[in-house]
């Protein structure tokens, strides 16, 4: 009885080594793409959209991957999974929310922008450090919710953006200048 004890925890611990010795499984994906994966993991689909993707946000129907180098948008469409459009924003895009209708992007000017879905182009864009009167870097869209879009700046400010009204509404110190217990209001312009 002991011999087989031992017999059959060598045995397991032999398939235990094996299984954890082995390379790991690996799928090579292009340069500049997205993937999906299915429910276990593996890559159901690559998508290749702009030059060097570096965030991406799901909302107005499709997804939306910001492309650092080529200063744009991809728009990809899930069901189809292609890209369906480059939209170019101007400069470097550093931020990117999306609501049932709208898709926001910030970038490296500080400049605030809407996509419409619609048409797939930008249509509206202004100067983000202007209207609030502050800013020591570049903005980024964080969070499409509440209906507002909430807006995060390096200097240690939150913005709470209205979409429908495309004002700042409200501005929250979170940096090291306010209390963590108790956020200071900043100055909103």
């Amino acid at each position: 009885m002991t011999l087989a004890v031992v017999a059959l925890v060598a045995a397991f611990a032999g398939t235990f080594l094996a299984r954890s010795t082995r390379e790991p499984q690996t799928n090579a994906v292009a340069a500049n793409s997205i993937v999906a994966l299915d429910p276990s993991g593996a890559i159901a689909a690559t998508v290749p959209v702009g030059a060097r993707p570096a965030a991406i946000t799901a909302g107005a129907g499709a997804l939306w991957v910001t492309n650092l180098d080529d200063q744009s948008v991809t728009r990809v469409d899930v069901s189809s999974r292609q890209a369906v459009r480059n939209i170019p924003i101007g400069d470097t895009p550093t931020g990117i929310a999306a609501t049932k209708t709208a898709v926001w992007v910030t970038d490296g000017s500080g400049d605030f922008s809407k996509i419409d879905p619609r048409y797939d182009r930008r249509t509206y864009s202004r100067p983000l450090r202007a209207s609030v009167g502050f800013f020591g870097g570049t903005a980024r869209p964080a969070l499409a919710a509440f209906g507002s879009l909430w807006i995060v700046s390096p200097d240690g400010v939150v913005l709470r953006f209205d979409p429908r009204s495309a004002r700042v509404v409200e501005c929250v110190a979170v940096g090291n200048a306010s209390s963590p217990s108790r956020p200071a209001r900043a100055p909103c312009g």
